[in-house]
């Protein structure tokens, strides 16, 4: 009889420790979790969102093509889930009147709702990914709104 054994190399930026037990690897080997509406002290505005995620060693997902989009889109379906936060702001102090991803990552994906909001007229900006289509839209003060959000790893 003959056996076949399959060895599996990844180069995963990640320790599979890291991923929360919640969380889900994807193919961009990252690993990502929802904090929805029916946590402990959840729903959270954009700043306090961010900085729980921080808090895990983390950070609000960036979003580089429509592949993520999509699977954020079909977690934000989810009724006890909805809008999410995703780690797009723009800040007339911190980024010079354009958007950015909070961990830094290129802004090289866009998926507006309409076009971007110029935060150079408004202030400051933080974007979240609407349920109902995966587009992306903004509220125009970071410190309002409280939605779910996903925390990439």
């Amino acid at each position: 009889m003959n056996s076949f054994y399959f060895l599996v190399i990844s180069a995963l930026p990640i320790a599979i420790s890291q991923c929360p037990s919640t969380g889900r690897l994807r193919p961009d080997n990252h690993c990502y979790a929802a904090y929805n509406s029916t946590g402990p002290g959840l729903p959270l505005g954009w700043i306090n969102a961010a900085s729980y995620c921080r808090k895990l060693n983390g950070s609000l997902a960036s979003i580089h093509d429509g592949f993520v989009n999509s699977f954020l889109w079909d977690w934000s379906k989810d009724p006890t889930v909805g809008d999410i936060w995703i780690g797009l702001y723009c800040s007339t102090t911190q980024t010079n009147d354009t958007y950015m991803w909070i961990d830094k990552s290129a802004y090289d994906y866009k998926n507006w709702v309409q076009l971007e909001t110029n935060c150079d007229n408004f202030g400051d900006a933080c974007a979240y990914m609407q349920s109902k289509d995966g587009k992306w839209t903004t509220y125009l003060d970071c410190s309002f709104g409280a939605n779910s959000f996903i925390c990439k790893f």
